[in-house]
C-alpha cells in the first residue's frame, strides 16, 4: 500500500505543476533565465542594438528580448529579439523585423547563456537611458514553493504527507514482532534504525523515480522546453525529502520504543508483555497518533 501511495502521490503532484505551468508558459523566460524588467526610460533603438550586441558578445552571452503583439485573430503572441552571438531556443520563437521595430523597448530582457550578469544588464541599461530597469534572478526552488504554498496545494501536500506518515507508523508497528526476535537474536538496536531508514528511502526511489519519468515525457510530449524539467525535479526532490524525514522520524521514535520495551525483558515468557508496551510506547510518542 506504501508503495502505491508513492507512486500515485508522486505522478500527481507533477501532474499539477505540470497544469499550473500552463498558465505560465508564455512568462516562462521569466522563471527560467535571469534579466531585466524595464519599466521607464527612453532610447533609440539602433544605439541599444548595437550596445546590447556589443555587451552581449563581451560576455560571450545571448539576450533576449520580449516582444508581444497580437495577431490578425485578436491572438496574443510572445516573440523574442535576440542579441550577441549564438540562436535562441526552439521554444522562443524569433520576431520578425517588422515587429522588432513596431515593438515597445519596456519590456523584459532575458539572459539566456553567457557570463554576463542581470546586474551588468540593468546598469548597462540605465546608462543607456532606460533608467527604471530591475534584474531579477531565476530562482527555481522559490517558483516551486510559491506555487506549492497556495492553500489548496498546501492542503493537498498536507494529506500526501499525513496519509504517508499513518503508513508508515502502521508498517512498524506490524514489525514489532520481528524487530523484538532480532533483538532477542542479539541484533543491535541501531542496525534496526538504518534499516527501516534504507527500507522506506529504497521504497521512495524505486516508486517515485518511475512517476518522474512518467511526468517528464508527458512534459516533452506537450512542448515544453527540456530546461522546465528542472522543476520537476525540484519538486521530487523537496516532496521525497519530506517524506524521508518523517520516515527518519518515525524510525527514530520506533528505535526510542523498542530501546525502552527491550530493557523490560528479563525473559522470553514476557516478550508478549514487553511487546505491547512497545506499542504504545510509539503511540505515545506520536504527535499524530489519532491517525492510528
Amino acid at each position: 500500500m506504501k508503495r502505491v501511495f508513492l507512486f500515485i502521490s508522486n505522478l500527481l503532484l507533477t501532474f499539477f505543476l505540470i497544469a499550473t505551468l500552463s498558465f505560465w508558459k508564455e512568462a516562462l523566460p521569466q522563471r527560467l533565465f535571469p534579466g531585466v524588467a524595464v519599466h521607464s526610460g527612453q532610447v533609440d533603438y539602433t544605439t541599444l542594438k548595437q550596445e546590447l550586441d556589443s555587451l552581449a558578445k563581451e560576455h560571450n552571452s545571448l539576450i533576449a528580448r520580449t516582444i508581444w503583439e497580437v495577431d490578425s485573430d485578436g491572438k496574443s503572441r510572445t516573440l523574442y529579439e535576440a542579441f550577441g552571438d549564438g540562436q535562441l531556443p526552439d521554444w522562443m520563437p524569433p520576431a520578425s523585423q517588422e515587429s522588432i521595430h513596431k515593438s515597445d523597448l519596456l519590456n523584459n530582457y532575458n539572459i539566456i547563456s553567457g557570463t554576463l550578469t542581470s546586474q551588468e544588464l540593468a546598469t548597462h541599461l540605465k546608462e543607456l537611458g532606460l533608467e527604471k530597469a530591475n534584474a531579477f534572478e531565476n530562482d527555481r526552488v522559490s517558483f516551486v514553493l510559491a506555487m506549492f504554498t497556495q492553500p489548496d496545494q498546501l492542503i493537498s501536500m498536507l494529506i500526501f504527507l499525513l496519509t504517508f506518515l499513518a503508513l508508515i507508523v502502521i508498517g512498524q508497528i506490524q514489525s514489532l514482532s520481528q524487530s523484538g526476535i532480532r533483538l532477542i537474536s542479539g541484533e543491535r538496536l541501531s542496525h534496526l534504525f538504518f534499516r527501516s531508514l534504507a527500507r522506506d528511502g529504497l521504497d521512495i526511489l524505486l516508486f517515485g523515480l518511475p512517476a518522474l519519468l512518467i511526468a517528464c515525457i508527458l512534459l516533452i510530449s506537450l512542448g515544453y522546453p527540456y530546461e522546465v524539467q528542472t522543476f520537476l525535479g525540484i519538486l521530487f526532490i523537496l516532496y521525497n525529502s519530506l517524506l524521508l524525514l518523517l520516515s527518519l522520524l518515525i524510525a527514530l521514535l520506533f528505535t526510542i520504543s523498542l530501546k525502552k520495551s527491550i530493557s523490560s525483558l528479563s525473559s522470553k515468557e514476557n516478550y508478549q508483555s514487553s511487546q505491547s508496551y512497545a506499542f504504545s510506547t510509539l503511540v505515545r510518542y506520536l504527535p499524530f497518533y489519532w491517525l492510528l
